[in-house]
C-alpha cells in the first residue's frame, strides 16, 4: 500500500479535524486506503495536544555565551591550545566539555588551526604608521613625476635551504639527508625595477659599506644606461646600508634620488618577492642534486667546502631567470594595495 507524503498527510489531517470540528462527514473523507480508520481517529482525538518533536537538535552544554568566550579568548591569543579553552571554560563556567567538543564547536564558528605569522611589537605602533604614510606619500610623488624607481636588498644562501614538505607512505615520516653543516653563506645583492633585473652580485661572506656603496654606483650606472634618466633607489635601513648618501652626493649621481623605506616594511619592496620566486627555484633544483652533492664524486682536486660552495653558487646562478621582466612588473604593481591602508594609519598585517 502506497504511503502519504509528509506534506499531503498534514494537508489531509488539517481538513479531517476541521471537518470534524464542522460537524461534517469527516469519516468520508478519512476513508482513503492510505489513511488507516484509527490514524484518523487519532488525529481527531488528539488535534488539542500539540505533537511531539521528532528528532532535532538535543540539548547543547555549549551555549552561545560559551561560542562567544571561546571567540574572546582566541582574539587574545591565538596560540592557545584546545585543552587551554577547555580549562579556561571549567574555570569561567563550571562546564566540563572535551577537548573534541571544543574543536567542533570552532569548526562551526569558521575557526581553523594555521601556522602563526609572527608580528613585530612595534610594526604598527604610531611611529612607524607615521613613517609608512611618509614613505608613501614620497612614492606617490616620485610616481607622480614619472621617475623611474628602481629597489634593492640582500638575501642569502646556503646548504641548509631546502622545501619544507615531502611526501612518503601513510604512517611513515618524511625523511631525508641534509649537509652536517650549512657552511658559509652566499650573499646576493640584487636591484629591480619594472625593467627586469637591473644589475646583481652574489659573493661568500656578507656585504659592508664599502661593498654597498660600489654596488649603488654599478647599479645606478645600469639604470641610466636602461632608463636615460635620473631614478629614484629605494632601500631598507641594513646597516650596510647606512654611509649610501655618499654616493647619491657625488657629481656623477647626484640627479639620482634615494628614498628609504619605512620601518617594518618589507610588503613596500617587491624585491622580496623576486626573492622567494629565485629561493623556490633554488629549492627545487637542490631536492634533486643535493644527494650528489654531498657524495661529490666528482668533486677531484677540491675540497669539500669549496666544491659544495661552487654547488650552491653554480645553482643560484641557474635560476637567476625566475626574476622576469613579467614578474618584476608584476611584484611592483602588488605594492600599490598597502598605500590605501598606509595613508589611513592602519594597521597592516604582516
Amino acid at each position: 500500500m502506497p504511503y502519504l507524503k509528509k506534506n499531503a498527510a498534514a494537508n489531509l489531517r488539517t481538513q479531517i479535524c476541521a471537518l470534524y470540528n464542522a460537524n461534517g462527514d469527516w469519516r468520508n473523507l478519512a476513508n482513503v486506503p492510505q489513511v488507516p480508520k484509527r490514524t484518523a481517529y487519532r488525529w481527531v482525538n488528539n488535534q488539542e495536544q500539540p505533537e511531539k518533536q521528532r528528532g532535532g537538535k538535543r540539548r547543547a552544554k555549549i551555549t552561545d555565551e560559551h561560542r562567544q568566550f571561546m571567540e574572546r579568548s582566541l582574539e587574545e591569543n591565538p596560540k592557545i591550545t584546545l585543552k587551554g579553552l577547555s580549562e579556561k571554560i571549567r574555570e569561567d563556567f563550571a562546564l566540563n566539555v572535551s577537548n573534541e567538543c571544543v574543536r567542533q564547536h570552532l569548526n562551526g564558528l569558521m575557526f581553523t588551526l594555521k601556522i602563526a605569522r609572527r608580528e613585530p611589537e612595534n610594526a604598527n605602533n604610531i611611529q612607524t604608521k607615521t613613517s609608512s604614510s611618509t614613505y608613501v606619500e614620497n612614492l606617490l610623488d616620485l610616481q607622480a613625476q614619472n621617475v623611474p624607481i628602481i629597489y634593492m636588498d640582500e638575501t642569502n644562501f646556503n646548504l641548509f635551504i631546502s622545501r619544507t614538505q615531502g611526501r612518503s607512505k601513510k604512517g611513515t615520516r618524511c625523511t631525508t639527508v641534509s649537509a652536517g653543516c650549512r657552511g658559509s653563506n652566499i650573499h646576493l645583492i640584487g636591484c629591480i625595477g619594472n625593467m627586469g633585473l637591473i644589475h646583481s652580485e652574489l659573493r661568500r661572506g656578507s656585504f659592508k659599506k664599502p661593498e654597498a656603496n660600489e654596488f649603488v654606483r654599478q647599479c645606478l650606472r645600469r639604470a641610466q644606461g636602461l632608463y636615460q634618466t635620473g631614478v629614484a633607489l629605494v632601500i631598507d635601513n641594513a646597516p650596510c646600508h647606512s654611509a649610501i648618501e655618499e654616493v647619491f652626493a657625488e657629481n656623477e649621481f647626484e640627479h639620482h634620488t634615494l628614498l628609504r623605506l619605512s620601518p617594518y616594511s618589507p610588503m613596500f619592496n617587491p624585491i622580496e618577492q623576486a626573492w622567494s620566486a629565485l629561493k623556490a627555484g633554488v629549492k627545487t633544483d637542490m631536492a634533486v642534486q643535493l644527494n650528489n652533492i654531498l657524495a661529490g664524486a666528482d668533486r677531484d682536486h677540491l675540497t669539500q667546502t669549496e666544491y659544495r660552495m661552487q654547488k650552491l653558487e653554480n645553482t643560484v646562478h641557474n635560476n637567476m631567470d625566475k626574476i622576469t621582466v613579467a614578474n618584476c612588473a608584476m611584484f611592483m604593481a602588488h605594492i600599490q594595495r598597502f598605500i590605501p591602508s598606509a595613508l589611513n594609519m592602519q594597521d597592516i598585517n604582516f
